[in-house]
């Protein structure tokens, strides 16, 4: 791992909470201003995946700004497809067919999240999350950053980084680790 803090740029994906948490004030927004500047001095290259898009267009029913904030995002570099799901995505940013292979690591994944916990109350959302990081593998990006808790379970992290070969941070972890050490 420690190699990969020598790659220059980092590719780094943004789950949706995390850029869910910047608009609505939940996360520290020195953080993200450290990950715009790092991004645009091209420090690192951050990525959104198209089921971000879809995710702003389902979770803001009465308020647009989400999806406006990230249609005009000139510090994103790449928006990454997504496995296409006929139930939520939206065919401008989702072209990733979502058989074959990706299911097959689709269906391992989900076995390892929920080996944990297997009566999450979350499952549904969870199940879309997936979705981000199978795009974050499929990119070959080098860290996926996100708030949620299926992520954070330590045995579920390891297990994912090793089979994957990528590094998986929370939003704290990732700016302790990168953000502030790149200014």
């Amino acid at each position: 791992m420690s190699q990969l803090y020598n790659t220059t740029p980092l590719h780094v994906t943004l789950d949706t909470n995390i850029v869910r948490d910047f608009l609505e004030k939940r996360c520290d927004l020195k953080t993200f201003e450290r990950a715009i500047n790092s991004a645009r001095n091209g420090k690192i290259k951050l990525h959104a995946t198209g089921r971000m898009y879809a995710d702003s267009t389902s979770k803001t029913k009465d308020d647009d700004s989400y999806a406006r904030f990230l249609e005009n995002c000139t510090f994103l570099d790449t928006t990454i497809p997504s496995p296409f799901r006929t139930d939520s995505s939206r065919t401008d940013f989702d072209v990733c067919d979502a058989g074959g292979y990706y299911q097959k690591m689709h269906n391992e994944i989900y076995k390892i999240v929920f080996s944990t916990s297997p009566k999450r109350q979350d499952k549904i959302r969870t199940i879309s999350d997936l979705d981000h990081f199978i795009a974050h593998i499929r990119h070959k990006n080098h860290i996926f950053v996100t708030n949620d808790k299926p992520f954070a379970e330590s045995g579920v992290r390891k297990k994912l980084t090793e089979l994957y070969k990528t590094v998986i941070m929370n939003l704290d972890e990732f700016d302790d680790a990168i953000l502030k050490k790149s200014q």
